[in-house]
């Protein structure tokens, strides 16, 4: 999503619309801005998601408002377009981080296997560490 599309869905709406500076900030800051490293996409995706879950659960009790006040239903194209990118990236991001864990637990027992636990035994010492150091 970029600047253009955001100010051409527009529709006045502070809160929810577009123009909202949640919105704002996901255009500018967000977890699909490109050349990001994907570790700091996942924290990115992390933050954005639960401050859009407390909008999302906003909008419901407006919609709420307005079946019960029998009102014109509010459309909101970018908060469903952010949902939709949002879901799709928390997939997205899921399987990346599968992946990552996968490697580190075969990197983590390369590491510690039978033959590298030497490398941590500390009885090769041959003078003992004073207290002072």
């Amino acid at each position: 999503m970029n600047m253009s599309d955001v100010c051409s869905m527009c529709n006045g709406s502070f809160l929810l619309g577009p123009c909202s500076p949640l919105f704002l900030r996901y255009v500018q800051t967000g977890p699909a801005v490109q050349g990001i490293d994907p570790r700091e996409a996942v924290n990115r995706l992390k933050k954005f998601k639960s401050e859009f879950d407390l909008l999302k659960r906003k909008h419901e009790s407006y919609a709420a408002g307005e079946d019960l006040f029998a009102l014109k239903k509010t459309e909101y194209p970018a908060l469903i377009k952010t949902h939709k990118e949002l879901t799709l990236l928390t997939k997205l991001y899921d399987l990346y981080m599968v992946r990552w864990w996968r490697r580190w637990w075969r990197y983590r027992g390369r590491l510690f296997d039978s033959s590298a636990v030497r490398l941590f035994d500390c009885t090769h010492f041959s003078t003992p560490l004073s207290a002072s150091s």
